[in-house]
């Protein structure tokens, strides 16, 4: 059968699509004390047989802290999701990892920085290549649709040139766990129609 879905969304400097589906934004600070503010817009699509091959997130967004006692020589970012119900009292699909990379801030280093606008390239959550299946935002029935919602775990380590937290290290780590979106796949009502007409004639 084939499988094709796509979808588009933007919002808070980010964009998705599913083939992909959510949207994420990432910002955080880290100073006297240290804090994430991410955000996830809701995301539908509609399609012939309900089914979505792929969903991705292409997150940007900045980090930044000051006045720390070292040089921050690292960030280094993880990005977790897992699927809730639609009324999110039950786990579809439990944490896993999806992203992870750290940038090592060469020529940058400072105990004060702050960088905007980065992007961290187009990341798949489920389906495609990604090992982890995107089944659980098909809907089967046609007329139907299936709602899921999305929870992504940001995590943000601030680290010094040994490897290790920069100090001081409670306050070089930002996460933020309750970034959610909800993801709603239609399956198109299936109609069919026939019309002509009849030329008639006698002798």
């Amino acid at each position: 059968m084939q499988r094709r879905t796509f979808l588009k969304v933007t919002g808070g400097g980010a964009t998705a699509a599913a083939t992909g589906i959510g949207a994420v934004a990432l910002s955080g600070s880290a100073a006297a004390s240290s804090s994430g503010s991410f955000t996830a817009e809701n995301a539908s699509v509609t399609n012939h047989d309900g089914e979505v091959s792929k969903v991705t997130a292409t997150p940007t967004g900045s980090v930044s802290w000051s006045n720390f006692d070292e040089d921050v020589t690292t960030v280094d970012i993880t990005i977790d999701s897992r699927i809730l119900s639609s009324d999110q009292s039950s786990v579809l699909r439990g944490w896993e990892q999806v992203y992870h990379n750290a940038f090592a801030l060469d020529g940058y280093a400072d105990h004060s920085k702050s960088f905007s606008g980065q992007s961290l390239g187009t990341i798949t959550l489920y389906g495609g290549d990604s090992g982890r299946p995107a089944d659980a935002f098909d809907e089967p029935d046609d007329g139907a649709s299936n709602d899921v919602v999305v929870q992504l775990r940001v995590s943000i380590n601030l680290l010094g040139g040994d490897g290790n937290l920069a100090d001081p290290q409670d306050e070089a780590t930002i996460v933020d766990d309750q970034i959610k979106f909800r993801a709603t796949a239609t399956n198109a009502e299936a109609t069919s129609a026939a019309s002509g007409s009849f030329k008639t004639d006698m002798s």
